[in-house]
C-alpha cells in the first residue's frame, strides 16, 4: 500500500523492502493539487515534443518524474505546488533484489473521514 496504491503480491518475498515504480509517461499532475499526491514542481525540461517535470512528494521526499505534453505543461512552473496523480494499473514493484513482482490490483485503503 503506498498513499493510496494497493497492490497484492502474487508471489513469495524475500525479507527486505520492496520499491514502487511508475512509468513517467503514466504520472499526471493536477496544477490545482486537490487530488493525488502532495507534492511541489522542483525542475522542467523543456524538449521540444515533450516536457520532463521532476517533482517532490511532500509526505516522503521521493522524487516523481512526470513526461508531459507540451500542452499539459503550459500553466506549469518551478516551485509550483502540485497534486501528482498515480495509476494503480500502471504500477510496478520490484523486490529487494531488483527483480519485477507479479502484481495484481486490491481493493483500494480506507479511507478515514477527515476531521476539521
Amino acid at each position: 500500500d503506498f498513499s493510496g496504491i494497493r497492490l497484492a503480491l502474487l508471489e513469495k518475498v524475500a525479507n527486505g523492502p520492496v520499491s514502487l515504480g511508475i512509468r513517467p509517461e503514466f504520472v499526471k499532475l493536477s496544477p490545482s493539487g486537490r487530488s493525488g499526491l502532495a507534492g511541489r514542481i522542483e525542475r522542467l525540461e523543456f524538449l521540444g515534443s515533450e516536457v520532463i517535470a521532476h517533482c517532490r512528494l511532500d509526505a516522503s521526499g521521493d522524487v516523481v518524474i512526470a513526461k508531459l505534453a507540451p500542452h499539459e505543461a503550459r500553466e506549469l512552473i518551478a516551485g509550483m505546488p502540485v497534486g501528482i496523480l498515480l495509476s494503480p494499473e500502471q504500477a510496478m514493484v520490484f523486490g529487494p533484489e531488483g527483480r519485477r513482482l507479479r502484481t495484481a490490483s486490491a481493493a483500494p485503503a480506507r479511507q478515514e473521514p477527515a476531521h476539521v
